[in-house]
């Protein structure tokens, strides 16, 4: 029974013990401890205002990507149609000058062929003797 209802002495002392370690550590922890975790408090709270500022400022950097994507995808889409504009330009006036370059080869080789006809015939004349030919009208008969 007497682990159940302790002395009068035992609890004096306790008590004693108590206030001795109560007033040392008002006295020299407790400032510092408070001071630490008000510290700490501030810390947390400077963290969280810089955690909601990055989240604004990576809000507002993935508008301004977006933005930027867009103007580029813009600028992209404008660039391939000028290229196709240009292309098609170039190809019709590849065409026009491949039709002029074909009917001027073609009209020189017909003028070449003319020529060429022209010089055989003179040729062969020229060296066949004067005979009268079978279809020739006969300027003496």
């Amino acid at each position: 029974m007497e682990l159940l209802i302790p002395e009068f002495g035992t609890i004096f002392w306790t008590l004693i013990v108590f206030a001795i370690t109560f007033f040392i550590l008002a006295k020299y922890a407790w400032k510092p401890l408070l001071n630490a975790l008000k510290q700490r408090d501030n810390s947390i709270a400077e963290a969280l205002q810089a955690a909601e500022k990055a989240k604004k400022d990576v809000s507002l950097l993935n508008v301004e990507s977006a933005k930027i994507l867009a103007e580029a995808k813009k600028e992209r889409d404008k660039i391939l149609q000028e290229a196709r504009e240009f292309k098609e330009v170039m190809l019709n006036e590849a065409r026009e000058q491949a039709k002029k370059d074909g009917l001027k080869l073609i009209e020189d080789a017909r003028e070449a062929i003319k020529n060429e006809k022209s010089a055989a015939v003179q040729e062969i004349k020229s060296r066949l003797p004067s005979f009268p030919w079978p279809y020739q009208k006969n300027p003496a008969a």
